[in-house]
């Protein structure tokens, strides 16, 4: 065994439990997962002013005190990135329709076992259990000379229903925007 290798293997055996925690912190955080699809055949070069199609939250079956918050958050964050696209509110002669939905069910539990151990002077994982809901959040462009739908966006992740923040949605809205326009170099 060469000198590097029993250093690493030192190294390893010592901070062990810190790599161990690193690796379950970050295997547990939310993953956003997001989709596009889109009408070949549309000319989003020519899309440059917007109105809101009007919506309602779907999905929402149980008792959200923040509701409005939610739909506001979703709204500014979705306007703040067609606005950096270069795309202004038209409410007379709007080039495409913007709608979204936002649906939050199928409530999941993740529990942990006392991965207790005392190796290395480390004495486990304390028990914690984690109640989220799976989210989607869908935008949809249509373009309003045809009423077609043009362009559809979509993230999918977890959802802590008791922590929801406006910088959670903001991101989503984000993700899903940055798929937009199609075709984007550098996406």
């Amino acid at each position: 065994m060469t000198k590097k290798n029993s250093l690493f293997q030192m190294l390893c055996k010592k901070y062990r439990p810190l790599l161990l925690l690193f690796t379950l912190t970050t295997a547990c955080s939310p993953a956003l997962i997001v989709h596009e699809d889109f009408n070949p055949t549309a000319n989003f070069g020519r899309y440059r002013t917007y109105n809101w199609l009007s919506t309602d939250i779907a999905g929402l079956d149980y008792q959200l005190d923040n509701r409005e918050l939610i739909n506001r958050s979703v709204r500014a964050a979705i306007q703040s990135e067609l606005l950096k696209r270069g795309m202004d509110t038209d409410t007379d002669s709007p080039d495409i329709l913007v709608a979204y939905y936002v649906a939050v069910g199928g409530e999941q539990r993740m529990d942990s076992d006392n991965a207790s151990t005392m190796a290395y002077g480390f004495t486990g994982i304390p028990n914690f259990k984690d109640t989220y809901s799976e989210g989607t959040l869908i935008i949809d462009l249509v373009e309003a000379s045809t009423n077609e739908l043009v362009w559809r966006g979509w993230a999918e992740g977890e959802v802590n229903l008791d922590n929801l923040q406006e910088a959670q949605i903001t991101r989503a809205v984000i993700k899903v925007l940055a798929q937009y326009p199609p075709g984007t170099p550098g996406r």
